[in-house]
């Protein structure tokens, strides 16, 4: 009987689903000539699923609802299935007048990768385009970035429980020298 029993348990730990992962993607944007453009690679062999939730940013201080935003490639994006070794593009409409803001979260398979580009292709414009990778959650995060010539960095950081977070920042310069703050 014991060998039957850890025979039926081991049969089932082989079969037992891959927990997902939840990713945030931080930053996307859509409207006023904006468009955003989620790139969800698939790193295994075998198929895989993955969801896509968004949330609008309402307000100044950054307070979200659920967004239903429109995807040109798919009606939903809720159980997308992405092919063994694939990439998945996906991408908003940007039609609208005004432009609207928020974050998204991706549930997905411990395989999927991602990250989001936006773009501003306004006619008499600069083009002005944007990136934002797909992250778990951590405790520390190193981010180049290049402020000469002209050059703007933005960091887009979420917050998506619904309990307040600190936040500490550290500026490292070229010759070494650090300063922070809260």
């Amino acid at each position: 009987m014991k060998h039957i029993i850890q025979a039926t348990f081991s049969f089932l730990l082989v079969w037992l689903p891959v927990s997902a992962q939840n990713l945030i993607i931080p930053h996307i944007v859509d409207g006023g000539g904006w468009q955003s453009t989620f790139v969800l690679t698939n790193t295994s062999a075998n198929p895989v699923s993955a969801t896509l939730i968004f949330h609008q940013q309402t307000t100044d201080n950054g307070d979200t609802q659920p967004w239903n935003l429109t995807i040109q490639e798919v009606v939903s994006t809720s159980g997308m299935t992405l092919a063994g070794s694939s990439t998945l593009f996906l991408t908003t409409s940007g039609t609208a007048a005004t432009t609207t803001q928020g974050w998204a979260e991706l549930n997905a398979d411990p395989a999927v990768v991602g990250y989001v580009v936006f773009n501003d292709h306004l006619p008499g414009h600069d083009d002005q385009e944007g990136t934002a990778p797909t992250v778990g959650s951590a405790n520390r995060l190193m981010v180049p970035y290049d402020d000469s010539n002209g050059f703007v960095t933005g960091i887009a950081i979420v917050n998506p429980t619904g309990s307040p977070q600190d936040i500490s920042v550290g500026f490292r310069t070229t010759t070494g020298l650090v300063a922070t703050g809260t």
